[in-house]
């Protein structure tokens, strides 16, 4: 069974990709959202993949 699992992160560390790793693990449809980070998380998000929304600018 798909899941989806959505993720908002402010200003994320390292421990998103953790969490983003094991849900791609499970097979779960991950969308991230991104509450208003600085732009210097902007890669992080892209990196990680899944679909990113940004609910800031």
């Amino acid at each position: 069974m798909e899941r989806t699992v959505i993720i908002p992160a402010l200003n994320p560390d390292e421990g998103l990709r953790e969490i983003v790793e094991r849900n791609w693990e499970l097979e779960n449809q991950i969308i991230l959202v991104d509450d208003g980070s600085d732009k210097k998380y902007e890669r992080l998000f892209w990196e990680l993949g899944g679909e990113v929304y940004c609910s800031a600018s």
